[in-house]
């Protein structure tokens, strides 16, 4: 069931455009007028797909599968990320250090390993999110709080100093400070040990 009347016009739009270039479909590809009224789609496959088609590198959310087939996996993660879109995205594998691998190498706001990643959505200690031009924020966790949340940095002085020693104007005597400063915290060897102990 689709909830918007305007969706229905996106996937069969992504369907008429697969088949216009090439796909073949296997099931599926029509509107379920049977379940009329209503917005049905019936579940539908397609294979021979290819990226120049909207079914592969536009969100359709709605029930269609395009399959294509893939000679490795480094072509496999460069397809699933060839697109603006990153919402969700699945691993299916038997070999679960191969899926984990390539799940955090896919660009998608949730990846599900041997799962549907809507199930993910019941995690409210997990955020919820698409990243590129996926979703609107995050909810759920502490992310989705924030994302309800303006940040604010406020900076205010110790009270202790007339001026920082970076600020100007500057003497050599400051500089000095500041360059011994940066040997004890960078420096390596000899030339932090002359700058802790104050040899020049």
């Amino acid at each position: 069931a689709i909830i918007f009347p305007r969706q229905m016009d996106v996937i069969d739009d992504h369907v008429k455009d697969a088949l216009g270039k090439g796909a073949k479909l296997l099931a599926g590809g029509e509107r379920n007028q049977d379940l009329a009224p209503g917005y049905y789609y019936r579940p539908t496959v397609l294979t021979n797909v290819n990226h120049s088609m909207k079914v592969m590198t536009e969100e359709t959310f709605g029930p269609i599968i395009p399959i294509m087939a893939v000679k490795t996996e480094e072509e496999a993660i460069k397809l699933a990320n060839d697109s603006v879109y990153g919402l969700t995205a699945g691993v299916w594998s038997q070999n679960p250090e191969r899926a984990e691998r390539v799940a955090k190498r896919i660009e998608a706001g949730t990846v599900a390993i041997n799962d549907c990643g809507a199930n993910a959505f019941g995690f409210c200690e997990a955020p919820w999110f698409g990243v590129k031009e996926s979703g609107f924020g995050a909810v759920h966790s502490k992310e989705g709080v924030r994302n309800f949340s303006k940040v604010k940095h406020i900076v205010k002085d110790r009270g202790w100093m007339r001026k920082e020693l970076h600020w100007f104007p500057n003497n050599a005597k400051n500089y000095n400070i500041l360059s011994r400063v940066v040997d004890v915290l960078f420096g390596k060897g000899e030339r932090r040990w002359k700058a802790l102990f104050g040899e020049e």
